[in-house]
């Protein structure tokens, strides 16, 4: 039987303004549920919820109805079992590429010289050996995005959670930052990063659908805010993915669908 790693149940959140004269309700009711090693982007109109609710599966945001489980127990904060990567590459510029990749490390207090071997193993993997004594400006926009990853999984959590990550990248890079990550992904159940071999479970947030299609196990739509979840579609591709699953007649047909769930949603959206 395969494990439940998120489990999510009628969960809701309303924010208050600063005033606290007047309630936003961000996500009406969502139900998700993501099993291990499972990869499910999140789709839907700007502003309805996402990232609040990666936030509230991270442990930086409480629901205000509802229950939120992470492998069995209940969030109630942050957790080095939760690896987050964000739009932009949040990297010390004063820092090199290694003590970025081991910040979580000091932030612990923990023993930096045993997590030596693992920032290694990561930097080989997301293919940065020998950048690891370079300064943040010296690297490009994707590399910094590969240290940013490299940062996320340094405390080999189970779940790892990515808001736009490759958002700000031109569409090239973009391209190629989604095959790295599917190649990172396959490859680290091989290496040193955990005893089980499992791999991660993702959750994954973007505004393009081609690449939620070409990434994921499944594709989340959510509605215009006060957020639902609209549909969910399984992706029937294999794995290991390349790009050759691109020009597949299903690949088209879903980028469709989802793109008119999409416009559905956004109509829903202005009157919210």
């Amino acid at each position: 039987m395969e494990k439940t790693v998120i489990d999510i149940n009628k969960m809701g959140m309303t924010y208050s303004t600063g005033s606290g004269e007047e309630k936003i309700q961000a996500i009406k009711e969502i139900s998700l549920h993501a099993k291990e090693g499972e990869f499910i982007s999140l789709v839907g109109p700007s502003g309805c919820g996402k990232t609040t609710l990666l936030r509230i599966i991270s442990g930086l945001l409480s629901p205000t109805v509802g229950s939120v489980s992470v492998n069995g127990k209940k969030v109630d904060g942050p957790s080095k079992d939760i690896g987050i990567v964000f739009q932009n590459p949040v990297l010390l510029e004063w820092r090199n590429i290694l003590d970025n990749i081991l910040l979580p490390i000091e932030i612990r207090n923990y023993d930096k010289k045993q997590y030596l071997g693992l920032a290694k193993e990561l930097l080989k993997l997301t293919g940065l050996s020998g950048f690891e004594k370079r300064m943040p400006y010296e690297l490009s926009g994707g590399m910094k995005q590969r240290a940013c990853i490299c940062r996320a999984l340094i405390e080999n959590p189970s779940l790892l959670l990515m808001d736009e990550p490759f958002g700000a990248l031109d569409a090239f890079t973009r391209d190629q930052m989604n095959i790295e990550l599917l190649k990172i992904l396959a490859g680290e159940s091989k290496s040193v990063m955990r005893e089980d071999k499992k791999k991660k479970t993702v959750i994954f947030i973007t505004h393009s659908i081609t690449e939620a299609v070409f990434l994921s196990d499944k594709v989340v739509v959510l509605s215009g805010r006060p957020s639902m979840v609209l549909k969910s579609y399984d992706i029937p591709f294999d794995r290991p993915r390349n790009e050759e699953v691109l020009r597949e007649s299903e690949f088209g047909n879903l980028v469709y669908q989802i793109t008119e769930d999409i416009k559905i949603a956004c109509g829903e959206s202005l009157y919210a």
